[in-house]
């Protein structure tokens, strides 16, 4: 979309008195389209910082693990090894949730801009083109369909990490009975 054309519509959207004037659906659904927008956008910002805290409790686990070092008891070992894999799992699984967002957010990026086409055509703006509209919709479309495969990405990761925490609650169990008193520790999540 040309700057000249976004002037145009954002004074339309301001309700200026003079030239076209968006109508109140076009209104309603550029609101909307804005609206995803800034919810994928606090969607990102949300996984980014569960990534962040994914990455701490990996870089904890395996300072366990290292500090345990050579003395420790065998079952010992395998829980923190456990934790460790649970940890990357967790962090895998993060990793591919922020992509998802990602990409969800610039499906509504463009969604928005085929909204805001979509408006100047029904506003009847000059300039507008119906076929451009229809393009950019279509490439919204799109975007949101080719959402599926990330998702799926995404369950076999939680699967993953479902796998990760039953060994660790195995390991867990299993240090718990060689030693019941030395480290009573819940799993919280």
């Amino acid at each position: 979309m040309s700057p000249a054309r976004f002037s145009v519509l954002a004074a339309c959207l301001a309700g200026c008195a003079s030239g076209p004037r968006l109508p109140y659906e076009g209104q309603v659904w550029l609101k909307d389209s804005e609206e995803e927008l800034r919810t994928a956008q606090a969607r990102v910002q949300e996984a980014r910082a569960t990534r962040a805290e994914a990455e701490a409790d990996v870089a904890a686990a395996q300072r366990v693990r290292e500090a345990q070092g050579a003395e420790v008891d065998a079952v010992f070992a395998a829980e923190a090894e456990a934790q460790v894999k649970y940890a990357e799992a967790t962090l895998r699984e993060k990793e591919r949730a922020l992509e998802l967002v990602e990409a969800s957010r610039g499906c509504a990026e463009q969604a928005l801009v085929a909204a805001t086409a979509e408006a100047e055509v029904r506003a009847k703006l000059d300039g507008a083109d119906p076929s451009e509209a229809k393009a950019r919709r279509a490439q919204a479309t799109a975007c949101h369909s080719g959402l599926g495969q990330l998702r799926a990405v995404l369950g076999a990761m939680s699967i993953r990490r479902g796998s990760a925490r039953a060994a660790l609650e195995r390991a867990q169990v299993k240090a718990a009975a060689k030693a019941p008193n030395e480290r009573p520790r819940p799993f919280l999540e």
